[in-house]
């Protein structure tokens, strides 16, 4: 088949689009950065659902004039984007009020009264904690804290169905972005009437429910215009970014694993069923199809610690957005410091608390005058190294199998040190993918919707790329007994912030 396939995915700070041809071979790639809205203390994270359409555009142009492709060569488009967040769209598909983001935490008290009433059942239902992180506590303050513009809501989308709306102007989802909203039946693969019934919420403001390599729509007449691709050309149904990283990193049978190195970090394997974690640490969702699963360890904090040692310890030398060259510049300050920091411990949930824990904080522990900017810099690579150990632990407990060797995806896997002290600490070979992101899932997502076969493809891929292979080394010990301060430093803090929750 001749012809390219577009990707392009609505990340948390910026916009990425692809192009891969019908081996899989990457043509051109283009990223767009935008900034959140923050208010509240900090507590509050928004953004204007027009920005992400715009950097869609921007990135969408941007990639075929790299590659000289012109909109009629471009034969499906997939979509990918960022998880949990909620977006209501009125009669008329425009948005009723900001976007509130995957991280705000307004919704609190909504998650807790949710658990309190519904969280057993829940857990049931969706193989998911109650947090409020999900969408439906987001829905349930904005129902109870804006009336009017939860009456307006005619439509719920998620970030990557607010792009194919736009391009499309048909409503959809896939099972894996469903099971981020709190309100699928995993086990049916479906809207749960239970759920929606309880809390009085109309299934019909929720979007329909496809496979990912699924055709949900084609591109009107006038998105065609505002990107230059052609009216027409059928848009997949696409996946949450945590379902299309997977696919590019060809985890589809037991013993495949990926590495999101993200803002957040997780990890994931497939399963052939739906599976509750007993200790509600790891959460399980659907995949690119109703008969195979994900599940996941987890923290939400890595590189976003990075993003903020960047801004509060170099906002003079870097003020503008996070770039590969600060990182690098980074990375070579904590390479320049000893294992263990020489004793400065860093617990790194700034913005976001591992395993649900609202109530813990982030912070340094033991700080002597003896210490550094690049003592700051490699501790907090540490600590965000120390809390993927755990969900390792975890995963591998909670999925009862044993992890040989991970595909790492994301911008933290460009650092050699952190994939390093990653490596040691789990006792994992990591092999680095480049292009193996979301953006690329969801263009092999399209090429598949178009026929192609989906193991040729990911082998198509991989030969086109040169992997990078990270093994534990002779630094390990060291490694360990860092993490082994770590942990009882956590484990300190977590009773200190739980009573002073109090």
């Amino acid at each position: 088949m001749g012809g390219y396939f577009l990707g392009v995915d609505i990340g948390t700070s910026s916009c990425k689009a692809i192009i891969i041809d019908s081996n899989a071979k990457v043509m051109s790639s283009a990223t767009v950065e935008y900034f959140l809205e923050f208010s509240h203390e900090g507590t509050w994270a928004e953004i204007d659902p027009e920005k992400w359409y715009q950097v869609a555009v921007k990135a969408i142009k941007s990639c075929m004039e790299k590659a000289s492709i012109a909109g009629d060569k471009i034969l499906a488009v997939g979509l990918s984007g960022q998880m949990v967040s909620l977006l209501g769209l009125d009669s008329e598909g425009k948005p009723v009020r900001p976007v509130i983001m995957w991280l705000d935490k307004r919704n609190v008290a909504e998650a807790e009264e949710l658990k309190r009433l519904y969280g057993a059942r829940i857990n049931e239902i969706t193989c998911n904690p109650v947090n409020q992180q999900f969408t439906l506590p987001k829905l349930l303050w904005l129902k109870k804290h804006e009336p009017d513009n939860y009456r307006k809501i005619n439509k719920i989308v998620l970030s990557k169905d607010y792009i194919r709306y736009r391009l499309t102007g048909q409503y959809a989802t896939d099972c894996n972005d469903a099971s981020g909203t709190l309100m699928y039946d995993i086990w049916k693969s479906e809207w749960s009437k239970e759920i929606l019934g309880w809390l009085d919420i109309d299934e019909n403001i929720l979007p329909d429910i496809f496979p990912s390599t699924e055709i949900t729509g084609m591109i009107t007449k006038q998105a065609a215009q505002e990107t230059g691709l052609s009216e027409g050309t059928p848009v997949m149904a696409g996946s949450g970014d945590l379902g299309c990283e997977n696919f590019a990193c060809g985890v589809f049978e037991k013993g495949d694993c990926m590495m999101r190195l993200g803002s957040g970090a997780a990890i994931t394997i497939p399963v052939n069923e739906p599976k509750l974690d007993p200790n509600l640490k790891g959460p399980c969702c659907g995949y690119y199809k109703k008969d195979i699963f994900l599940i996941q360890g987890m923290t939400q904090a890595f590189g976003s610690v990075m993003r903020w040692v960047r801004d509060a310890f170099f906002s003079e030398v870097c003020k503008d957005a996070f770039n590969e060259n600060a990182f690098e510049a980074l990375c070579d300050m904590a390479d320049c410091v000893p294992i263990g920091s020489e004793g400065l411990v860093f617990n790194p949930f700034i913005n976001a608390a591992p395993y649900w824990k609202d109530y813990m904080q982030g912070g340094f522990i033991g700080v002597s005058p003896a210490h550094k900017l690049g003592h700051f810099v490699r501790a907090a690579m540490e600590g965000a190294a120390c809390a993927l150990k755990d969900a390792m632990t975890d995963l591998e407990a909670y999925g009862n199998t044993k992890i040989k060797e991970c595909v790492v995806t994301g911008g933290g896997g460009k650092s050699r040190l952190w994939t390093q002290i990653i490596a040691n600490l789990i006792d994992k070979e990591l092999i680095i993918m480049p292009y193996a992101d979301a953006c690329t899932g969801a263009a092999l997502m399209a090429a598949i919707g178009m026929g192609l076969n989906r193991k040729a493809m990911i082998k198509g891929l991989w030969n086109s790329v040169d992997p990078i292979r990270v093994k534990p080394d002779g630094n390990m010990p060291k490694d360990l007994q860092m993490y082994e301060k770590y942990s009882r430093v956590h484990g300190l803090l977590d009773g200190l912030y739980q009573n002073l929750k109090k």
